[in-house]
């Protein structure tokens, strides 16, 4: 087992992004979407942290993550999942930062 190096695997989860205005309009209610799903790549690993790509409704972008298994209660089974920051440009212009959830498919 090496503790370092290139991958290549698929993620995906949700992302929540603070400064996003995207909404559900529904019979004339809109409702504030806190989170949206996301689909990342990820590239690199060194020890329990990744470099990844993402895309998602709101922006496309770059960031790290970290498995939470090591420090998570057993009984919950997170095994796979990995919280992760992401950055990058909007799809509207300007720019966003998201947190992110995410497991590997």
């Amino acid at each position: 087992v090496t503790t370092w190096g290139l991958t290549s695997r698929f993620q995906y989860g949700l992302v929540v992004v603070p400064s996003s205005r995207l909404s559900l309009n529904y019979n004339g209610t809109t409702v504030p979407l806190p989170a949206v799903p996301t689909f990342n790549w990820k590239f690199f690993y060194y020890d329990r942290w990744s470099a990844l790509a993402a895309i998602n409704p709101i922006f496309i972008g770059a960031g790290i993550s970290r498995h939470v298994d090591d420090f998570s209660p057993k009984f919950l089974h997170l095994d796979n999942l990995e919280l992760g920051l992401l950055v990058g440009p909007n799809w509207n212009g300007g720019n966003s930062v998201g947190i992110s959830f995410s497991s590997n498919l």
